[in-house]
């Protein structure tokens, strides 16, 4: 349990999002993750639970199957360039909503 924790607190003071010219990265205590700009199809928010705990993410799904989606929490301070290209991107829960609506009202 304590190992969890210090790890935790080390990857909270250590990740990073960055965006560059052509692709977006994470990196995190043990890891580096990055993703194309051209391999995502879209963009999605959630929330984690777990037990009382609730934490808000944001998810880049990519345009293939074969790779992983790209999640990261939303404590990060995120500049304005970052909000401006993240709400660029396709909002896939709106587009599922409109799908469902869509599918309502067909079989009415």
């Amino acid at each position: 349990m304590l190992l969890l924790g210090v790890y935790q607190t080390a990857n909270a003071f250590i990740s990073t999002v960055t965006l560059y010219q052509d692709s977006v990265e994470l990196r995190t205590a043990f890891s580096r993750r990055s993703l194309r700009f051209s391999e995502i199809r879209g963009r999605r928010e959630y929330i984690s639970h777990w037990g009382r705990y609730r934490t808000p993410y944001f998810r880049l799904e990519p345009n293939d199957d074969r790779l992983s989606p790209f999640a990261f929490v939303q404590a990060f301070t995120f500049d304005e360039a970052f909000f401006q290209w993240f709400n660029q991107l396709p909002d896939l829960d709106a587009a599922d909503e409109q799908k469902w609506k869509d599918s309502e009202r067909s079989v009415v």
